[in-house]
């Protein structure tokens, strides 16, 4: 997805708590670029997309999962959001461009810095994990 591509999305701001401080974010729904997208339905979730999630992937490797069914408003009803702006500026060099935030979460765990990808993952066809956290 291209900038220019984005900037067709409505432009959403809120405010979250960023480490303990109060922030007024700037960006889009993330929802509305899936719909962009064409990647799947975010509301009636339903069937074999339950399994589905989106892995939130940042420069730097870091990743972070959400369940499709998350965004559903008669689901999880989670709020996320790939933004662009803090405080009425640019996000700084090590956040942006782009940043996922989702709110609600009691940490900033799944919140991903130098956002470079969203991919759509079908649970059933990625490997398992034990329950002790190995593969």
């Amino acid at each position: 997805m291209t900038a220019t591509e984005l900037a067709t999305l409505p432009r959403v701001d809120f405010e979250a708590a960023d480490h303990g401080v109060t922030t007024r974010f700037e960006g889009v729904e993330l929802r509305a670029l899936l719909r962009l997208a064409d990647a799947g339905p975010t509301d009636s979730v339903r069937g074999p997309t339950l399994r589905r999630i989106l892995l939130l992937v940042g420069a730097d490797g870091y990743s972070a999962a959400i369940a499709l069914a998350d965004l559903d408003p008669g689901l999880g009803a989670r709020r996320v959001y790939v933004v662009d702006r803090a405080n009425g500026l640019p996000l700084a060099a090590n956040q942006g461009p782009w940043r996922a935030i989702v709110v609600g979460d009691g940490r900033a765990a799944r919140w991903v810095r130098q956002l470079g990808r969203v991919e759509l993952v079908d649970v059933r066809s990625s490997q398992h994990v034990n329950s002790r956290g190995h593969e």
